[in-house]
């Protein structure tokens, strides 16, 4: 009697110890897959993104036909996936479906799409003043081009700087980019050349020469007399180079005149404006005074 009892009890507990084993065991969901999209795609290449509600590894078959798809993975796990493809054709339409921990999302069967875009041909564009002449040796440039395209310049064929052009605060489709404290060769024409390389490798140049003008005019003035007899006077002198020079009485300018290179400056200054005080002012075209004759008092003159 007491022998059939215990298989009987054995059975008992065998189930209660399954039971058990049932409730103790963690609960297994499958993984899901959202957020599928295409992040990015040129003529070359795609990028690929979506997101599991676990960390999971990353694949993504992809091909022009649904029955020849090529595979590309990262085993990392993680929940926010990114996977880039290259050597894409221009210009054609791909087929894809993402896939993590085994689990596969093809759009229900349809799988996703997206079509590259024929490849960018069109060169950027460079728009720069490059002025002829520069008061000195250093050099400040500003420009347009294409956003994001890479300009570089050159100064008598080597190598003076590079930068990126960045969008215009004000229009977004210009980009603008700045070269400053460009140094050039003093006395000299100095030759710029500058090339913008957009994100397709299409190239544009532009080129100027600029002369830097280091040296200030002159006007030889000492044998200017301090004392005249008579109330006008004519002042006859070799100017250094081409300049522009210019006559003020009482700091109001009352004569201008551009001189060519080594012409003589001719004034008279007559009794009409001998009551105060007399400057000439002589400074190159590109604007750097140099020289100033100050006359005081009705037949004084002093240099």
């Amino acid at each position: 009697m007491n022998n059939n009892k215990h298989p009987e009890m054995s059975k008992k507990i065998l189930a209660l110890l399954v039971i058990i084993l049932f409730v103790n065991l963690p609960l297994v969901t499958a993984l899901e897959i959202s957020n599928v999209n295409v992040a990015s795609v040129a003529p070359n290449s795609v990028s690929i993104q979506w997101t599991t509600d676990q960390a999971a590894d990353s694949f993504v078959h992809y091909g022009k036909d649904a029955s020849s798809l090529k595979i590309v993975g990262d085993a990392n796990s993680v929940t926010d996936h990114t996977l880039q493809i290259s050597g894409l054709t221009p210009s054609t339409k791909y087929l894809y479906s993402v896939e993590s921990s085994s689990a596969v999302n093809d759009n229900e069967g349809k799988l996703f799409s997206f079509e590259t875009p024929a490849p960018d041909t069109t060169p950027p564009t460079i728009t720069i003043k490059i002025p002829e002449l520069n008061p000195g040796t250093r050099l400040s440039l500003s420009g347009e081009t294409e956003i994001g395209a890479k300009v570089e310049i050159t100064i008598n064929g080597k190598a003076a700087g590079m930068t990126t052009a960045l969008a215009n605060l004000e229009d977004k489709t210009k980009g603008n980019f700045t070269f400053t404290d460009l140094i050039l060769t003093e006395n000299s024409n100095n030759v710029l050349a500058l090339t913008a390389t957009d994100a397709a490798g299409n190239k544009a140049t532009a080129q100027g020469t600029v002369f830097a003008d280091a040296t200030k005019p002159k006007i030889d003035l000492k044998d200017v007399p301090s004392l005249v007899a008579d109330n006008s006077y004519q002042l006859k002198k070799n100017l250094s180079e081409e300049v522009h020079y210019e006559i003020f009485v009482n700091n109001k300018s009352i004569f201008f005149r551009i001189t060519s290179f080594s012409r003589i400056a001719c004034l008279a200054i007559s009794d009409q404006f001998i009551s105060g005080c007399k400057s000439i002012s002589v400074f190159n075209s590109s604007g750097t005074d140099n020289v100033m004759l100050t006359i005081v008092s009705p037949y004084v003159y002093y240099v």
